[in-house]
């Protein structure tokens, strides 16, 4: 699933990818698919490709969230806190792979769990939006940092965004496991991000104009 942070805090959500039950306390994460489920694009008419840049090499961590900062309920929680760690494992055919190990403390780590042990365990990724570029007239998606993991024992229905907290509790999170934040998402990395940017729409215009 693709899901994206804006610069005020709110999270627009579409849909769900798989979790899988890897070891104690561990879990396998399909967390950005290729394709979707609607005619190969998501319920916004978006879909990622192997050539969408997530600004992820192996062994990158991103905090994981349950929900998105969501109760069980889908009412949004103030102080939203990680449930656990995401670690990038690399890209395969379906999309790209992460090492999740959760904190057996939270009881939202303990549904997770339980929910994955029954194979319904959901998992969506999600960016600051001010990053997100995305073709407007084909839906791909080309430039997408990848900033959190989200885990769910249930596939919710329609939400309103998340509350303003989300991007501070991002940074928070961020601190909270001891991750570096990556420059991609500090304000001083603004002008090198929007550079590469450019570039990344400058090769697939060059792309389409050669097929």
């Amino acid at each position: 699933m693709a899901t994206t942070i804006d610069d005020e805090g709110s999270v627009i959500h579409s849909g769900w990818s798989t979790a899988k039950v890897a070891g104690e306390w561990e879990l396998d994460v399909l967390g950005v698919p290729f394709g979707g489920p609607i005619k190969g694009k998501d319920a916004h008419g978006e879909f990622f490709t192997a050539k969408s840049a997530l600004m992820l090499k192996v062994g990158d961590q991103r905090p994981v969230f349950y929900n998105h900062g969501h109760d069980p309920a889908n009412r949004k929680e103030d102080f939203p806190s990680p449930i656990g760690t995401a670690e990038y494992v690399g890209v395969r055919p379906d999309g790209h792979w992460f090492r999740v190990r959760l904190d057996r403390a939270s009881d939202y780590a303990k549904a997770i769990m339980d929910a994955a042990r029954k194979g319904i365990a959901r998992a969506s990724g999600g960016t600051i939006s001010y990053l997100r570029r995305v073709v407007e007239w084909t839906g791909e998606i080309l430039f997408w940092p990848l900033a959190e993991l989200t885990l769910i024992d249930t596939v919710p229905g329609k939400r309103e965004p998340a509350n303003d907290y989300a991007v501070v509790q991002l940074r928070s999170a961020y601190k909270t496991l001891s991750i570096e934040i990556p420059d991609v998402f500090t304000a001083d990395a603004a002008d090198a991000t929007e550079a590469l940017i450019d570039r990344i729409l400058e090769e697939v215009r060059d792309d389409r104009a050669q097929n």
